[in-house]
């Protein structure tokens, strides 16, 4: 191994290598960060945000989340922030959870919880009463004669045809259907 100075040749060839090696995963990290920006997430929040008439720091505080952690997340740095601190953010800005999950790339169903995580979650009642509720309402669907993998109130199917409102029918035997009222004519007007 030849020497010149006091570094190898290894040496020298790492010193011009390493440099290049910094760059090309910084590069790599930029891109990558630039990827999961969420700029739809981020614009959201700050229109409800604004809306609701907070500033950052206040709608920050209000949620219990640091006011630069807020900047990022309305300037879109953050793909998917966790669940946990979405739900403080939406009750804050007034803004429908189901939207800021589902623009922060989290699966939202169409489908309702059941009855003891929906009561849990929404009225933070004990588990001592949530049981009674749980027993009640089972009785419920007893007596009516529900069975219990079959929802109470079953979907109604969407029609098939065009989306929009059909007409409505009128009924008859009416004024309208008089023909002294609307000038001879059956639902006609004069």
């Amino acid at each position: 191994m030849s020497l010149i100075g006091d570094y190898s040749t290894t040496q020298i060839a790492w010193t011009h290598v390493a440099p290049k090696r910094k760059m090309v995963c910084k590069e790599q990290r930029t891109r990558g960060m630039k990827k999961r920006a969420n700029k739809l997430l981020g614009q959201y929040i700050a229109r409800h945000r604004r809306a609701a008439g907070f500033s950052v720091s206040d709608a920050a505080d209000a949620a219990g989340v640091d006011a630069s952690f807020w900047r990022k997340l309305e300037n879109g740095v953050y793909e998917s922030p966790s669940p946990k601190i979405l739900a403080p953010i939406a009750r804050v800005v007034a803004a429908p959870l189901a939207d800021i999950y589902a623009l922060a790339g989290y699966e939202v169903t169409d489908e309702l919880p059941t009855l003891t995580p929906y009561l849990r979650n929404k009225y933070q009642l004990p588990p001592k009463a949530l049981a009674e509720l749980q027993r009640y309402f089972d009785h419920l669907r007893n007596h009516y004669g529900i069975p219990a993998d079959k929802p109470v109130f079953p979907r109604k199917p969407r029609p098939s045809s065009t989306p929009g409102r059909k007409p409505e029918r009128r009924p008859t035997g009416g004024p309208w259907d008089d023909p002294t009222v609307s000038g001879g004519r059956a639902g006609g007007a004069s």
